[in-house]
């Protein structure tokens, strides 16, 4: 039976908002950890460490308490779990990890700000939801602000050679966009948590199978700094956030709780600017007002 709303007393409301203006601040800070574990790794081994654990705590439920609830999944929406687990997470990892490589924490969370955007137009073209001149004014202003984002956003002279970096992060912010879309149908019929698990046990094996043999037993080299980085995305970023995300949807519903995803790249270019040096220039706050205002349009009623 799919989750439904539930009216959250006063305690439990702020303890629902407090744990997702958490998950914000974690999902922030998920860019820099990123960044700062791909100078030890490459980014394909970077998506299999973190995806290891999940696998086994995500597998290991489904395994445990609804393996015929997973197989029915499975059996009746094959297609569109297989798009969202390998189109959607398994291409958005790798694109992240690996754009990562040359475009810094902050702005790369600001161009995966674009993904509401995407799934608002996707949704237009897909489910046939009214595109109105909001929308499409939403659009343009969007697209402008990733633009002073790419070519100012540094606040050095924009390298075209980083191009596909770019181009990659930009990749990310589509197929995660494009996630809720394809699962909407989905998840009216089935448990978002076992969609959830499903989906991120599926794509975690091609990414963990796809790291070199070598990359393992060079695990226990790493410094604590980078086990510590690889557990936070892992085990915060990824495993819990979905617990708190769906609780959130639970008592808030889905447009409340989405609506904490403008607060992410705000924590990212803060913990950027703290931890790893990086700086915020006109270019990034320009462009990111410009991407927020252009979601936050194309997303209004």
């Amino acid at each position: 039976m799919a989750m439904t709303v539930t009216e959250p007393s006063t305690s439990r409301l702020i303890q629902v908002y407090g744990s997702l203006l958490i998950l914000a601040v974690a999902w922030g800070n998920a860019f820099i950890a990123i960044r700062h574990a791909l100078q030890f790794m490459q980014p394909v081994e970077l998506a299999a460490a973190r995806f290891l654990p999940v696998i086994i705590l995500m597998g290991g439920w489904l395994l445990a308490t609804d393996r015929a609830g997973a197989g029915q999944l499975l059996r009746e929406e094959w297609p569109r779990v297989l798009f969202m687990a390998l189109g959607c997470i398994t291409v958005y990892h790798l694109a992240l990890n690996t754009g990562e490589t040359r475009v810094p924490g902050g702005t790369a969370s600001l161009i995966i700000a674009l993904s509401p955007a995407v799934a608002a137009v996707l949704s237009a073209i897909l489910l046939r939801e009214r595109i109105t001149l909001l929308k499409l004014g939403g659009l343009v202003v969007s697209f402008a602000g990733l633009v002073l984002i790419v070519m100012m956003g540094e606040g050095v002279q924009f390298n075209v050679r980083d191009l596909g970096y770019y181009m990659l992060v930009l990749l990310a912010a589509c197929v995660w966009g494009s996630y809720s879309v394809v699962g909407q149908s989905v998840l009216r019929r089935h448990p978002q948590m076992r969609v959830m698990a499903t989906t991120l046990t599926m794509a975690g094996l091609p990414l963990v199978a796809l790291a070199p043999l070598d990359f393992w037993p060079r695990l226990a080299a790493w410094p604590a700094s980078v086990w510590w980085s690889v557990a936070f995305l892992s085990l915060i970023c990824t495993t819990g956030a979905y617990v708190i995300w769906l609780n959130g949807i639970r008592h808030l519903g889905a447009a409340r709780v989405q609506s904490f995803n403008y607060l992410i790249p705000l924590f990212a270019v803060l913990s950027g600017v703290t931890l790893l040096g990086e700086r915020i220039t006109g270019g990034h706050v320009l462009g990111g007002v410009l991407i927020l205002a252009g979601v936050i349009a194309i997303n209004r009623k």
